[in-house]
């Protein structure tokens, strides 16, 4: 209803937020549905880690949400982030998310 970010995974598959219906979508290049994931909020922004975590940002929550990008299943949530639209990972781990809410870019950092 409202695909608001878009990534490919590394076997190809073309993974969608689909902020309206609270899901993601998973299609492979030639369209194909796939498979659907909820229990991830209203996906605002979408990333890839390198270790096959897909990142899922909620403004309307204030959370990000950690799905293991293979079944789509929840493994963490970052809880109180604030309101994160866009995200993006850096070659170090290090988590980038631009907030709404106050207009700035927050860092986080992995702990080691």
């Amino acid at each position: 209803n409202l695909p608001h970010a878009v990534v490919i995974d590394g076997r190809g598959r073309v993974i969608v937020a689909d902020r309206q219906n609270n899901r993601i979508q998973v299609f492979d290049q030639d369209g194909k549905f796939l498979d659907m994931w909820g229990d991830c909020g209203k996906p605002y922004g979408l990333e890839l880690s390198t270790d096959d975590k897909l990142y899922v940002a909620d403004a309307d929550t204030g959370n990000i949400a950690v799905l293991d990008a293979k079944s789509g299943k929840k493994v963490d949530t970052l809880l109180g982030i604030g309101e994160p639209h866009g995200i993006a990972i850096d070659r170090l781990g290090n988590l980038y998310a631009a907030m709404v809410d106050n207009q700035i870019l927050l860092k986080l950092v992995p702990r080691k």
